[in-house]
């Protein structure tokens, strides 16, 4: 098992262990289900609560598994592709997902009543990105089959052009246009799109190239170009929960929606103010009436809603 720093107490870790399905458990916990757990906790989760309970077991599973195949780049000579074990079951692939999201689940003491494989699918494909049939957190630097990942020593040398001559598929191809930038800089589409032509004549992604670009690099609107993102940006992308949440709230502030009570616009709101999605949560505050809250909930709410206005304002980013 791979324990790679002593989790803090504020923080529920998780490690991915031996064994397959059912391998993921919280630090300090057993795997095996108390009798209540079986019994799934109880009463049946909303749709909304549901979703949300699978958005953060997915985001705990797969910085699992991201940080597992750092190590095992660093450590493991057997060149297989990263995270594929020996007995060749894939990690990101969908069963194995579903099967960590439900051993999350138990060990959070969580029902898992409707938590099935095409929920978790729809999760996927709403907050995640698949390349090649793997799942990936939207943030994460997708490496390629070898698991090699171009770094600065390469783009001063011609490593990247020997190893990204022929991208054979969506992993190599996204790894050979980040070796372009880095060594090149921040590049127009078109420019890419000639050069990826050249690269690989004859390898037809699965994706627009467009969409490629969008799921993995940074578009610089000032200067018209594609650039690598930067630590902050790429850690933004890797909170699917605050995805979620932004979800959940341009669907509460669409008008062909039925508007939930003036308590759950009041926690909504919270919830995005407290992840930085300002807007949001100021858009929020225009559909409550003032009114219809107790009095220091009105001003708890009025300050939240004056602050996102105020950071709007000053042209503050969310997240």
């Amino acid at each position: 098992m791979l324990n790679l720093r002593k989790p803090r107490e504020a923080e529920q870790r998780y490690i991915l262990v031996a064994g397959g399905a059912g391998s993921v458990q919280a630090a300090g916990q057993t795997t095996a289900p108390s009798p209540a757990q079986e019994g799934n906790g109880g009463a049946q989760q909303s749709t909304a609560e549901a979703e949300r309970a699978i958005v953060e077991s997915i985001e705990k599973y797969l910085h699992a598994v991201a940080e597992q195949e750092s190590v095992r780049q660093a450590h493991d000579a057997a060149g297989r592709p990263p995270g594929v074990e020996a007995r060749g079951q894939d990690p990101r692939g969908v069963q194995a997902i579903h099967s960590h999201v439900i051993q999350i689940l138990i060990n959070e003491g969580k029902p898992t009543t409707g938590v099935s494989m095409a929920h978790v699918v729809t999760v996927l494909e709403r907050y995640c990105k698949q390349v090649d049939g793997r799942w990936y957190l939207p943030g994460e630097e997708v490496r390629w089959a070898s698991g090699y990942v171009p770094g600065d020593a390469d783009v001063s040398a011609s490593a990247w052009a020997k190893e990204f001559v022929v991208p054979t598929n969506e992993a190599s191809a996204i790894a050979w246009v980040r070796a372009v930038i880095r060594a090149r800089g921040p590049q127009l589409e078109g420019a890419l799109i000639d050069q990826f032509r050249l690269a690989a004549p004859t390898l037809k992604l699965a994706k627009e190239f467009r969409q490629v670009l969008e799921e993995n690099f940074i578009f610089d609107k000032r200067r018209g170009r594609w650039r690598l993102p930067t630590p902050a940006e790429a850690d933004a992308k890797l909170r699917i929960k605050v995805r979620l949440l932004e979800h959940r709230a341009k669907e509460v502030l669409d008008p062909q929606n039925p508007r939930p009570s003036v308590e759950a616009l009041g926690q909504l709101l919270e919830d995005c103010f407290n992840d930085g999605l300002y807007h949001l949560a100021y858009e929020l505050w225009k559909l409550i009436n003032p009114s219809d809250l107790p009095p220091e909930r009105r001003k708890v709410l009025e300050r939240k809603a004056r602050v996102s206005r105020l950071r709007m304002e000053s042209g503050a980013p969310d997240g």
